[in-house]
């Protein structure tokens, strides 16, 4: 299990400016959205921050700007080299308070320096559904201190985002699987029928934490039962597996066209969690 996520969404800095620039078109993923996320975690002066899958740093300002008046710091995790000259650019500019760590989440060896206990805040954003997130959730909740905060932000799309009674279909997710590991329409590390799609990265975490915050953000206008239904043909077209064909289809007209669960294919979500 991998978090290489520049290896598919950006391979330079450049390239993930552009990324950022979609997903504010079709995610509405926006600085303001982002902020306004950021506000709501209440973060001190004196927090000790991980950002695991930093990218360029692109949310560094924001932590910086929280704990610029105490003794907190801002651990920026990386994996690419792509990324790397821009955030030792961070770390020059920022003495003393950015800490750049050039590692991937299954390690494990970015513990807290300033802090035995953990860090305050563990901050993941766009990165785990290029993980087993089951496996890197654990990883990270590991350097998180007893009672800190565990903050996922993360688009939910194409077709990993069957919602219906906030859960995900079971035969609509195992024709996922199969279409994943046929056509692959995730960048995923590792066995595909270990995926565990973002609709259910609430349930995982509150295993471990209390879920304090939970909201999903539909686009305004989105024309959800169209893309849906694209989505859908899409993996019925190449699955090969007749039965779970079938039952997807049923499930799918049960659940999503009949009660109007719709099958929504771009979706971003937010979580702040409390580690146990």
């Amino acid at each position: 299990m991998s978090h290489n996520h520049a290896h598919n969404h950006a391979h330079n800095t450049s390239d993930h400016v552009s990324y950022e620039e979609m997903l504010k078109t079709n995610y509405e993923l926006t600085e303001e959205k982002t902020k306004q996320l950021v506000d709501s975690i209440g973060i001190k002066p004196d927090w000790h921050i991980l950002d695991a899958g930093a990218g360029i740093g692109i949310m560094s300002q924001l932590f910086l700007d929280k704990i610029k008046d105490g003794p907190g710091t801002l651990t920026l995790m990386e994996p690419s080299p792509s990324f790397e000259t821009h955030l030792e650019q961070l770390v020059l500019a920022n003495k003393k308070k950015v800490i750049f760590k050039k590692t991937q989440i299954e390690m494990r060896d970015y513990p807290c320096k300033k802090s035995d206990s953990g860090y305050d805040l563990v901050f993941i954003r766009l990165v785990l559904h290029h993980c087993r997130a089951d496996y890197a959730i654990g990883c990270l909740l590991s350097v998180l201190k007893p009672g800190g905060m565990f903050v996922v932000q993360e688009f939910v799309h194409g077709t990993a985002a069957f919602w219906a009674q906030k859960t995900v279909c079971t035969a609509l997710h195992q024709l996922e699987l199969q279409s994943i590991g046929e056509i692959r329409t995730h960048a995923l590390c590792g066995d595909h029928a270990n995926y565990i799609p973002p609709a259910m990265y609430k349930n995982l975490i509150s295993q471990s934490c209390e879920v304090l915050h939970f909201d999903k953000f539909i686009p305004e206008g989105h024309p959800a039962d169209t893309l849906g239904k694209n989505v859908f043909t899409m993996m019925t077209k190449h699955c090969r597996n007749e039965e779970t064909k079938n039952k997807a289809q049923k499930e799918y007209e049960d659940i999503c066209v009949e009660k109007h669960s719709v099958v929504y294919s771009r979706v971003h979500i937010n979580i702040i969690a409390k580690k146990n």
